[in-house]
């Protein structure tokens, strides 16, 4: 008997328990007086913490868009560039050898170097907000494109071998400049 009187206190004090709770929990779920209000201190700080997070999500966006356009137009001027020299070393040497294709060669050499200058203008072109306009990389793009063509209408016009020689260290400087650039920005 003692154990069915003992089941039943336990019984009876599982019930009150639950009641006692629901008395708790009934309580404290009434409506609060007062009207509600924000804190404008407390808003004010979460707008401006707000704006300076999207602010530097635009900025680390527009750094990304920057450096991949970057390394397309720094990959661009060392892939077109090698090849432009290729064809512009073979148009010299066939012209130092008076060879018959030298007209063919001044073609091909001029082409490349219209197609090198344009491919570096285009990498950079597509996104050039994305390249800060005070670099040091654009500026330096930007002049091997303008070296390389000119370069190239030496060639087209036939100008002399002095006025050629001048054209091609211009170009090679600008090249060499623009490789440099792209180097110490890590493209």
């Amino acid at each position: 008997m003692s154990f069915r009187g003992g089941r039943r206190a336990g019984m009876a004090s599982a019930i009150g328990a639950v009641a006692a709770g629901l008395i708790v929990i009934v309580g404290c779920g009434g409506p609060v007086s007062g009207n509600p209000t924000a804190n404008k201190a407390d808003a004010a700080a979460y707008s401006k913490e707000a704006a300076s997070s999207s602010a530097a999500a635009t900025s680390a966006r527009r750094i990304a868009d920057g450096n991949a356009a970057a390394q397309k137009a720094c990959d661009n001027l060392r892939s077109f560039s090698k090849a432009a020299t290729v064809k512009y070393n073979d148009f010299i040497t066939a012209s130092d050898a008076n060879a018959p294709d030298v007209t063919a060669k001044a073609k091909l050499a001029s082409d490349a170097l219209k197609e090198s200058a344009k491919q570096v203008e285009s990498a950079a072109t597509d996104t050039i907000d994305a390249i800060p306009s005070g670099s040091q990389l654009r500026a330096a793009l930007a002049g091997y494109v303008s070296k390389e063509r000119a370069l190239a209408d030496a060639v087209d016009k036939k100008v002399s071998v002095a006025d050629l020689n001048a054209a091609a260290k211009t170009s090679d400087g600008a090249k060499d400049a623009a490789v440099t650039a792209c180097n110490d920005g890590g493209f």
